[in-house]
């Protein structure tokens, strides 16, 4: 062989494994991104609503729970429980008498001595039937002499101008606004309950006169959650239109305003919100709320929580110090109810939390840069310590946003069973129902008896009823 040819086959290899280095680098490069999506995906696997801020409804997969050793105890209810009975109804709501007497004489043949006052052993509930009440108004008419112009009565103001009255509208708007039964179904219980044959198209005109009648009732309990010193605030997707849009809830132990059809943005909130609001928000860590002062903002620990639970699933040490943040986390959770129940004063309160948060800061502060997952974490801890720990100052502001949350449950299932709403009057209907409904259940009043005044309240034209009076 000679040296030329030598040459050529030495720079053609040296080619090839040139080559070769390149596609080696490419392949090392595409393994790295399989293997972190890979790892990426698994992540979002083995997340829930236990340990991330998914819903439960989107728990597809659940594990299988570890059968427990079978209990000594015997079934049923325990010795010392107090069972839970109806109350027999007080006299004045009784509706019919009836006495069972004995026979004078007894089995043995001895006359039997009659109580002097017999004692109620049964009552039996039943429900009249039930019938719609139809009036029928004759309206007068008749011709003048002189102008011959032909002259009819007019209807009173009291007489509504609808074929149903406020309590027909009010139990529809209870029937699909409260209890989210559909209109066709509501139309078929009247029908076949109620004896009261009723259109879809009036079953819709029901719901817009109970909507406008709540116009005002909804007004008063914004303002009033408004000037409440401390909320919780919280939102969801809703549909409109097919469309995605939000819902937002503030909430108060005494009343909820819902607002639906708004932006998931700052400017949404704030107009929600109003201009002259001073107090306390408890939200979860969404950047809308950022613009909000330490010294007026809440994170909340239950989202913490779950993020806690989500490490301490982690193998190494994220997961030996998931567990250790998740015991922190409840023993927060077990000091505020100590306190709510009155079994520990405010300084224990304090000096308690102040111990736990020495310790909490402490394995952030050292471990932060051991464990890389523990870093976004760490950064968004050190950049809003004073809104996780505000609640630690000022005891009436609750650690979580739970309220917030089981107020939105009732939107959350009526978007599941009605697939959003499909007009502006079904935004403010759905809004509306929700707000007055809820606020009333707090206040642990009749919803039906206060829903008819508001309605009778508005075809009469008179002011509509407080919420907040007795």
């Amino acid at each position: 062989m000679k040296i030329e040819e030598a040459i050529q086959i030495i720079e053609v290899l040296q080619l090839e494994i040139k080559n070769l280095r390149v596609e080696m680098r490419k392949l090392r490069a595409e393994n790295a991104e399989l293997r972190a999506e890979n790892s990426k995906l698994k992540e979002q696997l083995n997340k829930n609503s236990r340990n991330s801020d998914k819903p439960p409804s989107t728990d597809a997969f659940k594990k299988s729970k570890k059968k427990l050793e079978k209990s000594k105890r015997n079934c049923g209810a325990q010795h010392g429980h107090k069972g839970n009975f109806r109350k027999k109804a007080v006299t004045e709501d009784i509706t019919k008498h009836i006495e069972f007497h004995i026979e004078d004489t007894c089995g043995c043949g001895c006359k039997v001595v009659v109580a002097k006052q017999m004692k109620p052993k049964h009552q039996t509930w039943e429900l009249p039937k039930i019938v719609p009440n139809i009036t029928q108004y004759y309206i007068e008419s008749g011709r003048c002499k002189n102008c011959k112009k032909w002259r009819t009565a007019k209807l009173s103001h009291e007489v509504t101008k609808s074929a149903f009255g406020p309590r027909t509208q009010s139990i529809i708007a209870m029937m699909t606004g409260q209890y989210r039964i559909s209109r066709r179904n509501t139309k078929k219980i009247l029908a076949e309950l109620c004896g009261l044959k009723i259109s879809l198209g009036s079953v819709s005109n029901c719901e817009k006169v109970v909507s406008n009648a709540l116009r005002n009732p909804c007004m008063e309990i914004l303002k009033h959650v408004r000037n409440s010193p401390i909320l919780n605030a919280d939102e969801t997707s809703h549909l409109h239109f097919s469309e995605r849009c939000y819902a937002w809830a503030l909430t108060t132990p005494k009343a909820m305003a819902i607002k639906v059809g708004l932006r998931r943005n700052r400017k949404a909130f704030k107009a929600l919100l109003g201009r002259n609001f001073q107090g306390t928000i408890i939200s979860d860590n969404y950047g809308v709320y950022n613009y909000l002062s330490k010294d007026r903002h809440q994170l909340c620990w239950a989202h913490f929580h779950r993020k806690f639970q989500s490490f301490s699933e982690e193998p190494g040490l994220l997961g030996i110090i998931g567990k250790t943040l998740l015991k922190f986390s409840r023993k927060v959770f077990h000091i505020c109810k100590q306190l709510k129940l009155g079994y520990i004063c405010y300084d224990d309160y304090w000096a308690q939390l102040l111990q736990l948060k020495n310790k909490f800061q402490y394995i952030l502060g050292n471990y932060y840069n051991k464990v890389p997952k523990l870093r976004s974490f760490s950064y968004l801890y050190w950049l809003k310590a004073e809104k996780v720990w505000h609640f630690a100052k000022n005891p009436a502001v609750e650690a979580t946003n739970n309220l917030a949350e089981r107020d939105l449950r009732p939107l959350v299932i009526w978007r599941k069973t009605s697939f959003g709403t499909w007009s502006f009057r079904g935004d403010r209907f759905c809004e509306r129902m929700l707000t007055y409904v809820g606020t009333l259940r707090k206040q642990s009043k009749n919803v039906l008896d206060c829903l008819i005044e508001t309605v009778e309240a508005k075809q009469y034209a008179l002011p509509a009823p407080s919420v907040f009076t007795n």
